[in-house]
């Protein structure tokens, strides 16, 4: 009894090799072929019971090394995926060091750039300031002098009208001399 459930178990492994080879190679020409429909499990051939003990334990032999040799290839396959994943891996974190390392540098050139321009700004708010002063500076003297000016037009105007009447007064005191005088040559 032993000996046939070995020889069953054994044809069980080997059909679900056959099975999952199956499986493999139906997918993997499914997918060179651009079909993503689902998988076909009636397609996956049914055991086959009939084979005799010497025959089963030659096929469980084979099947055992071809069961090995198809996991040995699938770990490889795996371990060449994790490899190359590790390499892109590596690549996304060299290309994050080198995003960061930019981002610093433009942050400083950023940082640097807004500083000129507040130092520029604030000069700039200093030479206004101090040029609104000049400007009041100079409109007050701008004011002092015209009431200056309007003060010597005044006074000027106020001369010029006292030495009018001054000029009227002496050309009245002429006339009058005259006068005087004209007699005085007439009455001779």
């Amino acid at each position: 009894m032993p000996h046939d459930t070995r020889l069953h178990d054994n044809t069980n492994i080997l059909q679900m090799m056959n099975d999952f080879d199956s499986f493999l190679h139906h997918r993997s020409t499914r997918e060179t072929q651009g079909d993503t429909s689902d998988f076909n499990f009636t397609a996956i051939s049914k055991p086959d019971f009939s084979c005799s003990i010497i025959d089963t334990t030659k096929v469980g032999k084979a099947a055992s090394l071809k069961t090995q040799s198809v996991f040995e290839q699938r770990n490889q396959e795996m371990d060449a995926e994790i490899i190359g994943l590790k390499a892109g891996m590596m690549e996304l974190q060299a290309e994050n060091n080198s995003l960061q390392t930019s981002k610093t540098r433009t942050n400083v050139e950023l940082t640097k750039d807004y500083e000129l321009l507040q130092q520029s700004r604030t000069r700039d708010e200093e030479k206004y300031s101090e040029l609104q002063q000049k400007l009041c500076f100079v409109a007050e003297k701008e004011r002092l002098a015209k009431e200056e000016l309007l003060e010597c037009k005044k006074a000027l105007e106020s001369m010029r009208a006292e030495a009018e009447q001054r000029s009227l007064a002496l050309r009245r005191e002429k006339l009058k001399l005259e006068v005087e005088l004209s007699e005085v040559s007439h009455a001779k």
